[in-house]
């Protein structure tokens, strides 16, 4: 009989193993069979924990999501000046998809129409993950420091700018048209002058 650990254990690998395979099979080519063989189980036991290829995929995005905001957390958490939390926040969102980029791909890069995940349920965690970045704002609008009150949108152009570096980075990484690091601290700094933030005051606050 298999005890609650065992059990833990198995539904483990079969997330280890459904990550590495959607990457390497693709959504459509991905199947309960192919997971059991990677694993060395039968494929009822995954029904055990998943009941479908799609629960799977949303218990990916899920687990990647909480990590993203842990990590986020973090990074913000170490500052108390907004500006530097902001930027705090964007370099943190990069390191996620550069440290983590089979989750980043899952997370931002499935069609849900395809995997069948929830994309209702992915866009609340991916807000969630935008909380901090938000309170950044809205606290450097009350000292005055930025000249946007739009806060949601605001950090909604953060993450659509910031996705498509990495994008470019993820499918490319040893042919990328830009330098990275670069790259990186231009989008910062388009960010920052864009609300209002620029000269010497913002490269007080660089980290």
């Amino acid at each position: 009989m298999k005890t609650k650990t065992d059990r833990t254990g198995l539904r483990r690998q079969i997330l280890d193993a459904t990550r590495s395979l959607l990457l390497s099979e693709g959504v459509k080519n991905l199947s309960m069979r192919k997971i059991a063989a990677e694993i060395g189980c039968k494929a009822p036991s995954i029904y055990y924990h998943f009941e479908n290829k799609a629960a799977l995929i949303q218990a990916l995005v899920e687990e990647g999501h909480q990590l993203l905001f842990s990590l986020m957390e973090e990074a913000v958490g170490r500052y108390t000046d907004p500006l530097q939390r902001l930027e705090a926040y964007m370099r943190a969102y990069v390191r996620f998809g550069l440290d983590n980029p089979v989750y980043y791909e899952i997370m931002f890069m499935l069609r849900a129409d395809e995997s069948g995940y929830d994309p209702i349920e992915s866009f609340r965690q991916a807000k969630k993950s935008q909380a901090p970045a938000i309170e950044a704002f809205q606290e450097a609008e009350r000292q005055g420091l930025v000249s946007t009150d739009d806060f949601i949108r605001a950090t909604g152009a953060i993450g659509i700018m910031l996705h498509g570096y990495l994008a470019i980075i993820l499918n490319y990484p040893e042919n990328s048209p830009f330098q990275p690091d670069e790259m990186l601290d231009y989008i910062i700094d388009r960010v920052f002058r864009s609300h209002g933030i620029g000269g010497e005051p913002y490269k007080r606050h660089r980290l």
